[in-house]
């Protein structure tokens, strides 16, 4: 393994921040580190970067411990969230300025920046200030001088932050084209779901100090170990009633169960032609129109659940009264997830995580 953090654990006065954490990344790979505001990932990402010194347990680049060692001997690039960019130097100087350090030649500082400035796609704009830049620019300038000394592993904290949607979706596409490029082992944290899901080759999933859950971001979504990944990975409906719905009364003695929207189909009446013996009756309660599809919000019984429809769909209407399908429930009690396909539809009904 290239990077690998062993058993570390970092405390702040009595605060314990990270709780043995275990971490293991091949070369080449990107991990995304995700989690809610507080749960320990940007302090797991400093103390690989050198920032922070862990209290015990041992932080390895390419099998040398790097514990005791300052962040520039580690070679590690590093591009904080908000770009950290020089106001009065040019992108040329920005870029520049960590080989300047270096004491590299004029000459050889002049080919990489130029070699760095055609990566990023933004030559002929080298004499300009970051005032001059857009958000996104500014972002590929602070990705450039990260990489300018030839790093050995890039981290990234929220490097989509500070970025507008249409912009950030652009920068996505672009960011994972180039590092999967160049080839470099980069670790970056996230709370943005889809930030991590759509970046990553691996995803570590934390939660108030300890790691929960890692694996690709498949397993992550699709197979969730412990009831807070559930709950945590997509957008979901909290229900505690779950055995009254068809097809999952079974004898699983979760505390309660989720109901995710891609688990859902809705249909107007008359319009169901299989899995008859599955439908649920629901009345719609709420439509929300999110551009390129609805989002459906249907009540069965005391259960609120929601599900998308594409706009090409036949209209529905609130207050209507509709046939509802569902696939599967995630269930779980305080240790374990249970994902539980609908008996009705599936004779391979149950599967545990």
């Amino acid at each position: 393994m290239y990077v690998e953090l062993c058993n570390v654990n970092k405390y702040y006065g009595t605060y314990h921040a990270s709780k043995d954490i275990n971490i293991s990344i091949e070369q080449g790979t990107v991990l995304a580190l995700l989690g809610p505001s507080g749960s320990g990932k940007t302090t797991i990402l400093r103390m690989i970067a050198g920032l922070e010194i862990p209290d015990s347990g041992d932080i390895k680049i390419n099998g040398a411990v790097v514990n005791t060692m300052k962040p520039r001997e580690r070679g590690i690039g590093f591009l904080f969230q908000n770009y950290a960019l020089f106001r009065y130097m040019t992108v040329f100087e920005n870029i520049a300025f960590g080989l300047e350090m270096q004491g590299i030649s004029k000459a050889e500082i002049k080919r990489r920046v130029t070699e760095l400035l055609d990566l990023i796609g933004l030559r002929g704009l080298e004499k300009r200030y970051p005032s001059e830049l857009s958000g996104g620019q500014k972002q590929r300038v602070a990705f450039a001088r990260a990489l300018a000394p030839r790093p050995n592993v890039l981290l990234l904290d929220e490097p989509f932050a500070a970025i507008d949607v249409k912009v950030k979706e652009e920068l996505r596409s672009w960011l994972k084209e180039t590092i999967k490029k160049i080839g470099i082992t980069t670790i970056f944290v996230t709370h943005d779901q889809e930030e991590a899901v759509e970046l990553a080759d691996y995803i570590v999933v934390t939660k108030q100090g300890r790691v929960e859950q890692m694996g690709t971001p498949r397993d992550i979504y699709g197979a969730p170990k412990t009831p807070f990944v559930a709950q945590f990975m997509g957008k979901s409906t909290d229900i505690k009633t779950y055995h009254h719905l068809k097809g999952f009364n079974m004898d699983i003695q979760g505390d309660s169960a989720i109901i995710r929207p891609e688990c859902v189909r809705i249909y107007k009446k008359g319009t169901l032609r299989q899995y008859m013996s599955a439908a649920e009756e629901g009345i719609i309660e709420r439509i929300l129109f999110k551009g390129n599809h609805m989002e459906l919000w249907v009540r069965i019984d005391e259960i609120l659940i929601y599900s998308n429809a594409s706009i090409d769909d036949e209209e529905f209407k609130v207050g209507e009264s509709v046939d509802v399908l569902i696939y599967r429930l995630y269930v779980f009690d305080q240790n374990k997830t249970y994902v539980i396909e609908n008996s009705k539809m599936n004779t391979d009904n149950l599967y545990y995580i």
